[in-house]
């Protein structure tokens, strides 16, 4: 830790991550795989694209977040303790301004949404406060399940080129592998999306079967990146 100027901290945070993990093994011409995500990397990961979220959506704007605003924030993974955590941070009175910013190993590929650099300042503590308040009414009520991660494999079948899709992610509070059925259309994405290692998001009800845990909505999952909003 390092005292620059009055109320003024840096903090380094350095989180170490494993080899990437092989892909072993011969897979058949309809079928594709990734190197599952690190916990490392999914527990920065997470924390980055959440604190980028809550600053594109409702601090930027600078005006009280709407409900489309609050839905694509629970879209992108983002909590109502998170959000909470960081309103007690703001409104701490030595405190001016919070800001991190990442630097992502270069052996492992960051996902494209991934910020460099994200400042919230202490002005947007009320602001931030109402959204804890509103996600925390939001998860009271909601049904659908919002769920976040990389995409670790894709199937093709063959005959009707529609396919599936293995998303990586935390459901309540392990890790789990959801598999989604996907359109024709969307197969030749989703291999672009898994191999740039997008960070995803499913939208639907999960069921879980004999063959795991499956996602109830046809296409529901999509990249994280195209939910965000036009802050204007």
């Amino acid at each position: 830790m390092a005292h620059t100027k009055r109320g003024s901290f840096i903090i380094p945070i350095h989180l170490p991550i494993p080899e990437p993990a092989s892909v072993s093994g011969t897979l058949p011409s309809d079928e594709f795989r990734a190197a599952p995500e690190s916990e490392e990397r999914r527990v920065m990961r997470t924390f980055a694209q959440a604190l980028a979220a809550v600053d594109e959506l409702a601090v930027q704007p600078e005006r009280e977040p709407r409900g489309d605003a609050i839905h694509e924030l629970i879209r992108a993974g983002v909590s109502h303790e998170f959000v909470a955590a960081l309103q007690r941070v703001l409104a701490e009175e030595a405190v001016s301004e919070f800001s991190a910013t990442f630097v992502w190993a270069a052996g492992v590929l960051a996902p494209p949404s991934a910020p460099a650099t994200v400042s919230v300042p202490s002005a947007a503590a009320e602001r931030v406060k109402m959204v804890a308040l509103k996600l925390k009414s939001e998860a009271a009520s909601r049904r659908t399940e919002y769920l976040t991660g990389p995409i670790v494999g894709v199937h093709r079948d063959p005959e009707t080129q529609a396919g599936t899709v293995i998303v990586q992610a935390t459901r309540n509070a392990r890790l789990a592998n959801i598999t989604v059925n996907i359109s024709p259309k969307v197969v030749d994405s989703a291999l672009d999306w898994m191999k740039a290692r997008e960070t995803m998001s499913i939208e639907s009800k999960v069921h879980r079967t004999s063959h795991g845990l499956i996602a109830e909505r046809r296409d529901s999952v999509t990249p994280m990146r195209g939910h965000q909003l036009d802050p204007t």
